[in-house]
């Protein structure tokens, strides 16, 4: 073998380049894989390889019919290779006096053929060879020298695509940085900016002060959008959306999106009604956070492209198989309209129906692209009926599966909408938050339901109450000083090995967040910014759940009684409707209810669920004239069970409902 080694001219710009592929000591890859195995059985080769030809090595990205991993430069062939502009090839090593003398010819493997073709860039620099050996001396025909040139072509469009892929991946994992600190950084005090508003909401305010709330209440609430959208857009473009199946009540899903929508529909002066199908099922399984995110946004385009008139939500079911029912959600307005030629694009990024629109609604351009995603994602589809001048029609279709699940119906039905000062008098709850204004918020919300929480503002300090204290439920910040709130997690299940319910709360939202969460230990998450309602249910969902694992609990824990605030709920339709109008119903009431309240009481000894249908039909209309929505939606559920010919839930809920009754009829005596 020649004594003096080839280098190549540009041998630092080809190492440097060979360095920017980040190929090197890298894991095997079924792509390459793939070539060497066709290059070896097209040329009838026992051995091919994918060589990068480093400063003093050579290192296989992918080798067929060898085990080694690298060899040295200075006995290998392709360190000639990479000296080529086309194919080397050596018909018989042992005659040729470049490797005649070389380990691998005298022993080893024994190589007499080699042919190898030039793994070349776009600048002109091979950085190793796509390379063809035997252990016989021969020669490749033209055809096959002709395969082994497009193939290596195609090993090094593989090997720069590899590259552009790790960038693209680089830039993905910056950007989703970036987006999660954004979030964090504007969520954080958001959360406060909204809470505070919603509770100064529910104080007395002189017309001055109402308005300038209900200012601050949309501008706050259109951020968010604006925030959500950008998150919402790069999860779905980057596949990180994933839908939880969970049973959920779609009558309760849209109910809850009209009164989300109700202020500012009447800040318009429109009217916003729901209509739904009697056919309805009660459960269906389904994502209840992406539903609710479609329909607040398609029903907050319709009231924002509205200027007089309306906007209705419908809702029809229609049975497809004994399991499945297809549910279509239809929003209509009386708005704007979209011209015949723009409705193709509506659904585009970035695209509305008019330039002008942008600057007299505002928005990102990304709300429809997001809803129409989102409705992909769940096997649904969308589709918009509009007349310009005259108002849309916007009409989503979604698969469901009907599911009976009577621990999630007695959830539905116990969820609280009326401060209850009672609700978390007993309870222990730990805040582990950072920020001073979003702890003053939590203390406030819980406040207003009788809790009296403890704050730690850190996981250390949260480490440290815990092993004093003991508590009900852990409110845990994800990103804090000190000790985060996913290392204090670890430290309370790994280490102390305790089964406290943890639910995180974080404002950043871009990196699988909920899925960190339940990894590291935790039992639900909670985005920032949270409203009230959020905070408490979720809370109390996991509180009940400690209280029904405790013993000596009250009757009221034990089955689920609910009772709405009979003095906040009449004082305030008394300030709405006038104290005569209400003192007459609440008359009528009270000379009326008890007898029905005897009659159910006799139709649950009985076991009669016509009765008891009748006499929960007649109690959840009465009930309702008053705005005890709890008592409500548990006359309404019973309804439901008894003639659904449920005997055991629908007996159970008429014994929730006159223990409601009794406990209202004495708050209304009291008045």
């Amino acid at each position: 073998m020649a004594n003096v080694l080839p280098i190549p001219t540009n041998e630092k710009e080809r190492l440097d380049k060979l360095q920017y592929y980040q190929i090197l000591d890298t894991e095997a890859e079924e792509m390459f894989d793939d070539l060497t195995k066709l290059t070896a059985k097209i040329l009838d080769v026992p051995t091919c390889l994918i060589s990068l030809v480093d400063e003093d090595r050579q290192w296989f990205k992918s080798r067929y019919g060898m085990d080694d991993e690298q060899t040295a430069r200075d006995i290998s062939f392709c360190q000639y290779t990479i000296m080529e502009t086309e194919i080397l090839e050596v018909k018989n090593a042992i005659e040729d006096e470049r490797f005649m003398d070389s380990p691998l010819v005298k022993g080893g493997p024994k190589i007499r053929f080699y042919a190898g073709a030039p793994l070349v860039d776009d600048d002109g620099l091979a950085i190793g060879a796509l390379c063809a050996k035997d252990y016989v001396p021969r020669e490749l025909d033209q055809e096959k020298r002709d395969f082994l040139e497009l193939i290596s072509k195609t090993a090094m469009k593989l090997i720069k695509l590899r590259r552009e892929k790790l960038e693209a991946e680089k830039l993905s994992q910056v950007k989703d940085e970036f987006l999660s600190n954004m979030s964090h950084e504007i969520r954080t005090p958001l959360n406060a900016i909204i809470g505070f508003n919603d509770l100064l909401q529910k104080t007395p305010l002189n017309k001055q002060q109402k308005a300038f709330l209900d200012t601050l209440h949309i501008s706050s609430q259109n951020l968010k959008v604006i925030i959500n959208d950008i998150l919402d857009f790069s999860k779905l473009e980057n596949g990180k959306i994933t839908l939880e199946e969970r049973p959920i009540s779609i009558a309760r899903l849209v109910d809850h999106v009209i009164k989300l929508q109700t202020h500012v529909a009447r800040e318009k002066g429109l009217k916003l009604f729901s209509n739904i199908d009697y056919d309805l099922p009660p459960l269906v399984m389904g994502d209840e956070t992406r539903l609710i995110q479609i329909f607040i946004n398609l029903v907050g385009n319709a009231i924002k492209f509205t200027d007089e008139g309306f906007v209705e939500l419908k809702v029809i079911s229609q049975a497809d198989k004994d399991d499945r029912v297809l549910i279509t959600f239809s929003i209509k307005d009386t708005g704007i309209g979209i011209p015949k030629e723009k409705l193709q694009a509506i659904f585009e990024r970035f695209s509305q129906a008019e330039n002008s629109t942008t600057r007299l609604y505002g928005g990102t351009g990304l709300g429809l692209n997001i809803v129409e995603m989102l409705v992909t994602l769940q096997n649904g589809e969308i589709s918009v009926n509009s007349e310009y001048g005259k108002g849309s029609e916007f009409v989503v279709n979604i698969p469901f599966v009907i599911t009976e699940d009577t621990e999630t119906r007695t959830l539905i039905a116990s969820e609280y909408h009326e401060p209850d000062a009672e609700l978390f008098r007993e309870a222990r709850i730990l805040l582990v938050e950072d920020n001073v204004h979003n702890q003053f918020l939590a203390e406030t919300y819980f406040n207003r339901w009788g809790g009296d929480i403890e704050i730690a503002a850190n996981g250390q300090k949260a480490l440290d109450l815990i092993e004093k204290n003991k508590y009900d439920v852990i409110l845990m910040d994800l990103q804090m000083p000190v000790m985060n709130g996913f290392d204090a997690t670890y430290q309370i299940r790994k280490e102390k090995g305790l089964k406290i319910p943890i639910i995180g709360c974080s404002a950043h939202s871009l990196n699988s967040d909920k899925e960190q969460c339940l990894e590291a230990g935790m039992d639900d998450y909670i985005a920032k910014p949270y409203t009230e309602e959020e905070l408490i249910q979720t809370t109390l969902k996991y509180y009940e759940k400690v209280k029904l694992n405790t013993k000596n609990n009250g009757v009221e824990h034990t089955n689920n009684t609910v009772f709405d605030d009979v003095e906040g709920i009449i004082g305030k339709m008394k300030n709405e409707y006038g104290e005569n109008i209400i003192d007459e119903l609440v008359e009528l009431f009270l000379n009326n209810i008890p007898a029905k309240n005897k009659l159910l009481k006799q139709a649950i000894v009985e076991e009669n669920l016509n009765e008891i249908f009748e006499n929960a039909h007649y109690l959840s209309g009465s009930l309702g004239s008053l705005g005890f929505t709890k008592g409500n939606e548990l006359c309404r559920k019973v309804e439901t069970t008894a003639k659904e010919g449920k005997s055991n839930e629908a007996i159970k809920g008429a014994r929730q409902i006159v223990e409601y009754l009794g406990k209202t009829i004495e708050k209304l005596q009291k008045l």
